[in-house]
């Protein structure tokens, strides 16, 4: 739940506050992976003021009180939001053990994106590591939220359209329209939503839907538009397990 309201009470060293509500005061406790931010900025709860304007995330914990995973100062929210979940372009300022910390070029804020095993990188169109990056490089981050508030990078690239190509190849499932399908070779040509063009393994046993009926494999031709589901095996093997046949999006009309 997303709530705003004004501090009345802050104690940094008992990781408390208070805010009051449109529907009265409530007490928080300020747990340690709480993100605070404020002026687009990670921060502790000593900068926070009362009086300041807030916004709060909140949930129940398992004792049924509120639980606080979120507090911005309420100019500081709108941007938190956007850098959690679209492809951001920044230049990095710093670069941890397992973190890149973005200047967001839009609005100026940083961010530490988290990078796990799960992350993509590429750097010249080429897949990358950590240490392929240096302090002051440009790049585009595709971010997955995780829930504690904290965000992850799915992809790091040079360009919003290959982060976005990555991060489409690092979920489970992928959209767009055949354009070549080899029935004896189990072989699928499809051009994605992102504009990657992918070849795909399909199973033999896979299953294909079509509303909601299930329907052989012969019907597939170049131009259908489908969602794949795809899994993944040991040693990065991928094979297509279910599709479902849609209707392809409407066109934007032509001025």
């Amino acid at each position: 739940m997303i709530r705003t309201g004004v501090l009345v009470s802050v104690d940094p060293t008992g990781m408390q506050c208070s805010i009051r509500h449109t529907s009265g005061v409530i007490d928080y406790h300020v747990p340690t992976s709480a993100v605070l931010i404020h002026t687009r900025k990670p921060t502790d709860l000593t900068a926070f003021t009362v009086g300041l304007e807030v916004t709060v995330r909140v949930g129940r914990s398992s004792n049924g009180q509120p639980r606080l995973y979120d507090l911005t100062d309420s100019s500081s929210w709108r941007w938190l939001t956007r850098i959690r979940r679209e492809i951001t372009e920044g230049t990095i300022t710093e670069i941890r053990s397992s973190e890149i910390v973005l200047k967001d070029r839009a609005e100026g804020g940083l961010y530490p994106y988290r990078i796990t095993e799960k992350s993509r990188l590429e750097r010249d169109g080429k897949p990358a590591s950590m240490a392929d990056y240096a302090v002051g490089d440009t790049v585009w981050i595709a971010p997955r939220m995780l829930p504690s508030g904290a965000a992850m990078a799915t992809a790091v690239a040079g360009s919003k359209a290959a982060a976005g190509v990555l991060r489409e190849r690092s979920q489970p499932t992928v959209t767009g329209t055949v354009e070549k399908w080899d029935l004896a070779g189990r072989s699928l040509t499809l051009k994605t939503r992102a504009g990657d063009r992918r070849i795909l393994v399909v199973a033999n046993d896979c299953v294909i839907r079509r509303d909601g009926k299930t329907v052989p494999a012969a019907v597939l031709k170049a131009g259908a538009y489908l969602t794949a589901h795809i899994k993944r095996f040991e040693e990065g093997v991928e094979r297509v397990q279910r599709m479902t046949l849609k209707k392809p999006p409407a066109r934007s009309p032509q001025r």
